[in-house]
């Protein structure tokens, strides 16, 4: 009876299983951080009980591509404190060259309630995005082992604006009404020097009164008469001219 070799059985099943580690070790992959991502605070909408999760107006999408296949992608909402995880994409651990495309949502996100056990990712659900068209690309060029090399850099996006908080404007306090100013106080110098004058002027008044006499009369004994206007005299004639010289006279008749 002759028995079957297992040796070249052992040998496939050894390179079988050599080949099935080889290929999970090219499939495996490494998380990639993102650097620079924008921090947006939690605000209030139309009121202080009202607390809105914080987060980029536009969202910004990044995808990463591999000869025009799409590798990975992440939707980039901002984080709501520095010490918050950032996002992160997943990339094979190989030497290979990627191409990053950084684009921001044409739509607005709508805010978020802030509500106690809700992620981001599940409120995210009825979000559309819209048209995202990009605004810069740039080259990922990773090495297997380093993950140093597959770290991504967040590119500011047109309009980095957060949401902010959002309260009915209040009107503006009116100015109080300007004080009349106090009236002034009387000069005290005058008023001590018109009680000074007042009893010596009666005084000089009354002995004038006293002293005065009535107009003496004329010595000749005329009464006073009514100053009378001065008489305007006529003019004078103008004096006539020198006469004409006389002509000859006429011979005597004998």
């Amino acid at each position: 009876m002759i028995r079957p070799s297992l040796r070249p059985r052992s040998a496939f099943a050894v390179a079988a299983l050599l080949a099935a580690s080889l290929a999970a070790c090219s499939n495996t992959q490494v998380p990639s951080t993102l650097t620079g991502e924008p921090v947006c605070a939690d605000f209030t909408l139309g009121g202080a009980t009202n607390k809105m999760r914080g987060g980029l107006r536009q969202p910004v999408r990044v995808t990463v591509l591999d000869d025009d296949e799409k590798v990975a992608h992440a939707l980039i909402l901002g984080k709501r404190a520095e010490g918050d995880p950032g996002v992160r994409l997943v990339l094979p651990d190989k030497d290979a060259e990627y191409k990053v495309e950084w684009s921001q949502c044409s739509n607005e996100r709508a805010s978020v309630p802030l509500r106690a056990g809700k992620t981001p990712e599940r409120e995210l659900t009825t979000y559309e995005c819209g048209e995202a068209k990009a605004y810069k690309t740039e080259t990922l060029i990773t090495k297997k082992g380093d993950r140093a090399s597959h770290t991504l850099t967040f590119q500011p996006p047109p309009n980095p604006s957060c949401w902010t908080d959002e309260r009915p404007a209040e009107e503006p306090p009116k100015p109080a009404p300007e004080a009349a100013p106090p009236p002034e106080p009387a000069d005290a110098g005058a008023e001590d020097a018109a009680t000074d004058a007042a009893p010596a002027d009666a005084g000089d008044a009354g002995t004038d009164a006293g002293a005065a006499k009535p107009p003496e009369k004329p010595a000749d004994g005329t009464k006073d008469k009514p100053t009378e206007a001065p008489k305007t005299e006529a003019p004078k004639p103008a004096p006539l001219g020198p006469k004409p010289p006389e002509g000859p006279k006429p011979a005597a008749t004998q």
